[in-house]
């Protein structure tokens, strides 16, 4: 399973007492939030690797 599914599935089991019809509200914004997670540690260790240019 590829790093933005494993976030995603993190965060919304973090709101798994939430109503449903809630959570589909904002379901676009926990798989975005995934996406950005992953993306800036990667970044980050990009950063930590060669430095920022």
């Amino acid at each position: 399973m590829n790093k933005v599914k494993v976030e995603y599935e993190r965060l919304r089991s973090l709101f798994s007492s939430v109503d449903e019809t809630k959570t589909k509200l904002v379901d676009n914004l926990i798989e975005q939030a995934a996406f950005m997670k992953v993306e800036l540690g990667i970044l980050q260790e990009q950063i930590r690797k060669h430095g920022a240019v």
